[in-house]
C-alpha cells in the first residue's frame, strides 16, 4: 500500500504542471515581439512584455542560471521554472538497496528576489523486502544585495525511516558570495547560522533496541554551503554542491561533536527542449545520537543515480 505522501507528491506535481500550462499560453503579439528582439541582434535576451503577472521567461533564456543583476532589463512579471525528475539508484551503506526517487523543484524570481522550493520523495526497498521512506521539503530564498553578495534564508523539513528521524526542522540565514560568474561558469560559497530540532522514531527504535529512548535534540548550528556549475556546451552541464553543518549543542550520548555534511556531483545531458537525462553521485554523512547508539546504523551513505528530468 502506497504512503499518503506519494499521493501528495503526485497532486503537487499535477498542480505545478497545470500552472505551467496556463502561464505558458503566449499571444501572437508576444511571438512577434520575441522575433523582433532576436532580429535586433541584441547580445542578451531582453524582457518582452507578456501581459500577464506570471511567465516562464522562455524569451529570456536560462534566466534561473543567470543573476538578475546581470540582466540588462528586469521583467515585470513573476518568473517561474519547474523541474521534475525521476531516478533509480543503488546505494551502499546502512543497507544494499534499490531506491526510487521523485523530485519536484520550483524556481521563482521577482526583481532581485529569488526562491527555490523542492520536495523529494524516496521509496527504498532492500533485499529483505522492507520498504522505507524519505521525505525532504526544502526552501531557499535570497535577495541579490549586490553584484556578488546575496542575503539568503533557508528552511527545511526532513523525515527518514532509515535514520529513525521522525521530523527534523531547521532554519538558517546568512550571506552567499558569488566568487565566479562567467557566461558558462558559476561558483558560490556562503556561511549561515541556524537552528534545528530533531524528533526521533522511538517506537521503531525500541523494536530494534528495547529500552532505548531519545529525547528531542535541539541546537543552534553553523552551516557552510558551496555550489559550482559549468555549462560545457548547449547540451551538457556539470554541477557540484557541498555543505558542512556543525551543531553547537553538546550531547551526553555522543563523545564528539554532532555534524552533518554532504557532497553531490551531477551531469545532465539535454535531449530535447524539455527533456534530459542525468547521472548523479551523492555522499551524505551524519553523526547523530541514534547512529552512535543503535547497532548497525552507519554514519555515511553513498548513492549513484541515473534518471530523467523534465523542464518547464
Amino acid at each position: 500500500m502506497r504512503s499518503k505522501h506519494y499521493y501528495y507528491f503526485i497532486f503537487l506535481l499535477a498542480g505545478m504542471i497545470s500552472v505551467s500550462s496556463i502561464a505558458n499560453e503566449q499571444t501572437l503579439e508576444q511571438h512577434i515581439l520575441i522575433a523582433q528582439a532576436a532580429d535586433s541582434g541584441a547580445s542578451e535576451p531582453q524582457s518582452v512584455p507578456s501581459g500577464k503577472w506570471i511567465s516562464n521567461g522562455e524569451h529570456l533564456g536560462k534566466w534561473w542560471e543567470t543573476r538578475a543583476r546581470k540582466m540588462k532589463t528586469l521583467p515585470s512579471e513573476l518568473l517561474y521554472h519547474l523541474v521534475g525528475e525521476y531516478s533509480i539508484n543503488e546505494e551502499t551503506g546502512n543497507a544494499d538497496q534499490t531506491k526510487h526517487n521523485a523530485k519536484v523543484t520550483l524556481s521563482l524570481r521577482k526583481g532581485f528576489i529569488n526562491s527555490t522550493t523542492s520536495f523529494v520523495l524516496t521509496d527504498e526497498k532492500n533485499k529483505g523486502n522492507s520498504v522505507k521512506e524519505k521525505m525532504v521539503l526544502d526552501e531557499f530564498a535570497y535577495w541579490e544585495f549586490s553584484d556578488w553578495i546575496d542575503f539568503g534564508f533557508g528552511a527545511q523539513w526532513y523525515s527518514y525511516d532509515k535514520r529513525y528521524i521522525e521530523d527534523r526542522y531547521k532554519t538558517m540565514a546568512g550571506l552567499y558570495f558569488t566568487l565566479l560568474d562567467e557566461e558558462n561558469l558559476t561558483f558560490k560559497v556562503g556561511p549561515f547560522y541556524g537552528y534545528s530540532s530533531i524528533a526521533y522514531m522511538n517506537d521503531k527504535i525500541a523494536k530494534k533496541e528495547p529500552g532505548l529512548h531519545f529525547d528531542d535534540y535541539k541546537s543552534d548550528f553553523l552551516y557552510l554551503a558551496q555550489r559550482f556549475a559549468w555549462s560545457m556546451n548547449d547540451k551538457l552541464t556539470f554541477s557540484q554542491k557541498g555543505f558542512y553543518q556543525q551543531y553547537l549543542e553538546d550531547s551526553d550520548l555522543v563523545d564528539s561533536d554532532l555534524v552533518h555534511w554532504g557532497f553531490n556531483l551531477d551531469l545532465d545531458y539535454k535531449l530535447t527542449k524539455h527533456f534530459s537525462i542525468f547521472g548523479k553521485y551523492d555522499v551524505d554523512y551524519e553523526l547523530t545520537e541514534v547512529n552512535q547508539s543503535v547497532q548497525g546504523q552507519e554514519k555515511k551513505d553513498t548513492e549513484l543515480t541515473f534518471g530523467i528530468r523534465i523542464n518547464f
